[in-house]
C-alpha cells in the first residue's frame, strides 16, 4: 500500500520514491507506474463509499432532528 499526494501525478503516470530505495541506494530512483483500471475502479469504489457515508451522516441528523420535535 502506498501513501501518495496528487503531486506524485505526472503526465498520467503515478511516480514515486521507493522508502527501502532511498534508503539503500545512493542512485535516486523513481518509480512509475501507469493506472491500469483496476485502480481508476478502486478509486471510484472510494469515491461511492464516501458519498454512502455522506448520504447516511444526513439520513441519521434528519432523523434526529424529527425524534426532537
Amino acid at each position: 500500500m502506498l501513501k501518495l499526494k496528487y503531486s506524485n501525478i505526472r503526465n498520467g503516470e503515478i511516480c514515486f520514491m521507493r522508502s527501502k530505495t532511498v534508503r539503500t541506494s545512493k542512485i535516486e530512483k523513481e518509480t512509475c507506474a501507469v493506472p491500469t483500471p483496476v485502480l481508476k475502479i478502486h478509486d471510484e469504489v472510494k469515491d461511492y463509499e464516501q458519498l454512502v457515508k455522506e448520504q447516511a451522516e444526513k439520513i441519521e441528523k434528519e432523523r434526529l432532528g424529527t425524534e426532537q420535535n
